[in-house]
């Protein structure tokens, strides 16, 4: 293996220094102290791969120890040690190296010289599971303790290289070598540092007030100011410190590869100012060198193709890399034809695990170190352009493919995206945030589940520092205000919330974007408007309510947001509050507007909608009497369909109840339509119904029928009319039943119907209005208000009699 020259000064990192003074520091006094209960041990391991720096993190140590005339033991595995099945000849050559370093200290030479002595007896004896053998080993301690002792220190032990250590030997280092210390009379204690390509300390066997004491520090890439000052300690470093941003690009702060770098461009005599110019064959040393040669020596050339193609992937899981690695010409024998899964998930825990600690398991994926993925992905992308940009692009069709939401998903989405684009020599921000602005169109943020996700994916876009490097940290809040906007745009609602409470109370607040902006407030009238008034005297009963039912402050909020969709919270349905007059227009015809009821019963939960499919249920005429209805049960039918929708259709006879509830159990729909008649009781609202050919169809039914969240429109008489009633459940006595209302209770996304008797013709005409919009995208009580403009003029009442339930922004459609 080519080894390039390195510097001699240790890297100084402040943290790792301060740490380790404490833990000795924390050690010594408290044996000084003779603290009660106090175990005297501590252990740090550092762990990355090949160059990172964990060597260098030992000889720091090393040189506080010196600072503070502290004897140390250090030790490194050999690559031998792995291919060793006689355990008790690793511990021999483990204690004859403590045995020859403590000897070179001439004021422990009479102990030293006992513990050699000790030593052969130990090497004699051939069976390691012998109660001498035992009894040898805990001799050799004793002695280790009593030197210890005399010259007041812990004993410090190094042990480097440990991906080269048997699992069984680093257990008897704890279990036994050093359990033996710590536990001996008057212990001056025992500190151990480690460092090799895996932290050991987690899964050996250890006793669990050791792994209590221990801590292991992941070595990942370090900063562009550390690669400067870095550089400066190299050989002809200095000369090449104004290329530092240049060499960090290609090491990505890898102390190894930073000095292969300076060691080429100086061997080579490039000047610093055509560094540049160098980056292919640069490359090309830093993927033959240092990932072949020295991070990836001595791997199977399996090994080495697994690493690089999984490498494409921040992370993966199995039956990701099954299809990554589909295709892939010149794939090495072990990679079988039919390979599954199982045979990947295989594959990645054997590289998870000693000598070559080359996959990391996260909580629910696999990952290639860090470190090494990141040099692979830069030494791939300069070396093999077109090969790396296919690979990302089919990386990035995978995890959209995945169909997810998780905020973990859509970074990888903008990771590879932006990864297109810097290899394709695109613009990146521009890339990213156009993916970004389609991707959280799929979120719907009234799904909980799904703002959750949206703001985790706000919160980690900054987090993300492989993005941020690409995108450049300028610009990373404009990412964030696109998310920002998005919810906003979203979310942002008023809700006034009114509740009645007889005779004349009615406590009212409001909210907006879901901040409350004023408390409850409590106003009294003994007002109350016929629903004549409200048919025929529509704008000036409208005024006159508009001052009676809401408080002079709610009345200027509204007139100061009027365009914002609005969402009336009540337990009180005889007031329309839709057709409310603030001097200037209607509220429903200013707003976007829709009630929800409150109701004692919790409505039912639907799961979200899966896939792209559109399943519409289209109702009409089941009493054969209504022929307005039936042809536009028909416009309704071909409407949707031009849009792309799949609709069935019960029509006439075929409209049974039996039929309409096997339909409703066995598809999920996201619209019901129904034109009919319709019967609203009001001795006992639940048994209001939808009339159909045989029988009718209770409102009470939705509520154990519905098995999807559909929008409803009723195009019916009276089916919109709810019912205030009294019951001793509810403290302030009110809920809300009634047709409509019985589907919320079912789960539904919505419903829409009219509020009295209402023309056939019109009706059909108003329907096609409503979807003309709704199919386009706009959102439920856009659509409304767009129908109610349509038809304002119309005549006096029609327009005012359709009332929407439910959330006002919701879309009939998201994909």
């Amino acid at each position: 293996m080519l080894s390039y020259p390195t510097t001699n000064d240790p890297i100084d990192r402040a943290e790792q220094r301060r740490l380790t003074e404490e833990l000795l520091e924390d050690i010594e006094s408290k044996i000084r102290n003779s603290e009660s209960g106090f175990l005297p041990f501590r252990a740090m391991e550092f762990y990355g791969i090949e160059g990172i720096g964990k060597t260098r993190m030992l000889n720091v140590v090393k040189e506080i120890c010196d600072a503070h005339q502290i004897p140390f033991i250090s030790i490194e595995a050999s690559f031998n040690w792995q291919d060793n099945e006689e355990q008790n000849t690793l511990i021999s050559e483990f204690l004859r190296s403590v045995s020859e370093q403590i000897g070179r200290h001439s004021q422990m030479a009479g102990l030293a010289a006992s513990a050699s002595a000790i030593l052969e007896n130990i090497q004699r004896e051939r069976d390691p599971n012998s109660s001498e053998y035992n009894n040898l080993i805990k001799e050799f301690v004793a002695v280790l303790v009593e030197i210890q002792k005399q010259i007041k220190h812990p004993f410090v032990l190094l042990l480097d290289k440990t991906e080269y250590c048997p699992q069984g030997i680093l257990n008897w280092l704890g279990m036994e070598f050093a359990r033996l210390f710590v536990q001996a009379s008057q212990s001056p204690g025992m500190a151990i540092f480690l460092a090799g390509r895996g932290k050991l300390i987690r899964d050996s066997r250890w006793p669990n007030y050791f792994k209590k004491a221990s801590s292991d520090h992941v070595l990942n890439p370090l900063s562009l100011e550390f690669t400067e000052s870095h550089i400066g300690l190299l050989p002809s470093g200095e000369k090449y410190q104004p290329a530092t941003e240049f060499i960090y690009d290609l090491s990505n702060g890898h102390p190894y590869s930073t000095e292969m770098i300076v060691f080429e461009l100086s061997k080579m005599g490039v000047e610093v100012d055509a560094v540049e110019q160098h980056r292919l064959q640069l490359a090309e040393k830093l993927y033959k060198e240092v990932i072949h040669r020295h991070i990836l020596e001595d791997t199977s050339e399996w090994i080495r193709k697994f690493v690089e193609i999984a490498s494409i992937p921040r992370w993966f899981k199995p039956d990701l890399l099954k299809k990554l690695f589909s295709g892939i010409p010149d794939l090495p024998e072990e990679f079988r034809a039919d390979a599954d899964a199982t045979w990947f998930t295989y594959k990645a825990m054997d590289l998870k695990g000693s000598p070559w600690n080359l996959v990391v398991v996260t909580q629910n994926a696999y990952e290639i170190e860090r470190s090494l993925r990141m040099l692979i992905q830069k030494a791939l992308s300069i070396l093999h352009p077109q090969d790396t940009i296919l690979l990302h692009q089919k990386v990035r069709g995978i995890y959209l493919g995945l169909d997810s939401l998780e905020a973990s998903v859509m970074l990888e989405v903008l990771f590879h995206t932006a990864m297109i684009a810097l290899l394709t020599k695109k613009d990146v921000f521009t890339s990213v945030k156009d993916e970004l602005s389609q991707q959280v169109k799929k979120f719907n943020p009234k799904h909980e589940i799904e703002l959750q996700q949206l703001v985790q994916l706000k919160l980690t876009l900054k987090q993300d520092l492989e993005l941020v490097e690409l995108i450049g940290t300028s610009k990373i809040d404009s990412l964030i205000q696109i998310i920002e906007e998005y919810l906003k745009r979203q979310t942002e609602s008023i809700n006034i919330i009114s509740e009645y409470s007889a005779p004349s109370e009615y406590r009212t607040s409001w909210i907006l974007g879901g901040n409350m902006v004023w408390p409850t407030e409590r106003i009294y009238t003994h007002q109350k408007y016929p629903w004549n008034d409200w048919r025929t005297k529509t704008q000036e009963t409208g005024k006159s309510a508009f001052a009676a039912y809401l408080p002079r402050k709610a009345q200027e909020f509204l007139l100061k947001h009027q365009d914002i969709p609005l969402q009336l919270v009540t337990n009180y349905s005889d007031i329309p509050w839709e057709l409310f007059h603030d001097g200037d227009g209607f509220l429903s015809l200013k707003h976007s507007t829709a009630r929800k009821p409150q109701m004692l019963d919790e409505p039912a939960s639907h799961p979200p909608f899966v896939g792209e499919e559109k399943f519409a249920l289209v109702v009409g005429n089941p009493t054969g009497d209504l022929p307005q209805a039936e042809q536009e049960a028909n416009d309704v039918t071909e409407l949707l369909k031009k849009h792309g929708w799949n609709v069935d259709v019960l029509m006439g006879s075929d409209a049974t109840v039996n039929a309409f509830a096997v339909k409703l159990k066995n598809r999920q729909y996201r619209l019901i339509h129904f034109a009919g008649h319709a019967q609203y009781d009001v001795d006992a609202p639940q048994q209001s119904s939808l009339r159909f050919k045989d029988y009718s169809w209770m409102a009470e039914e939705f509520g154990r029928q519905l098995s999807s969240q559909a929008f409803l429109y009723l195009n019916a008489c009276e089916t919109a009319q709810t019912y205030t009633d009294s019951s001793l459940k509810n403290p302030r006595g009110e809920f809300m039943e009634g047709m409509a209302v019985s589907t919320l209770k079912g789960g539904a996304m919505g419903c829409l119907g009219p509020l009295w008797a209402i023309k056939d013709d019109l009706a059909r005409e108003f329907a096609l209005e409503f979807y003309k919009y709704a199919l386009a995208g706009e959102t439920l009580g856009e659509s409304l208000r767009r129908a109610r403009l349509a038809f304002f003029n119309t005549s006096t009442d029609f327009w005012a009699s359709w009332v929407l339930y439910g959330d006002p922004t919701y879309h009939l459609y998201e994909p």
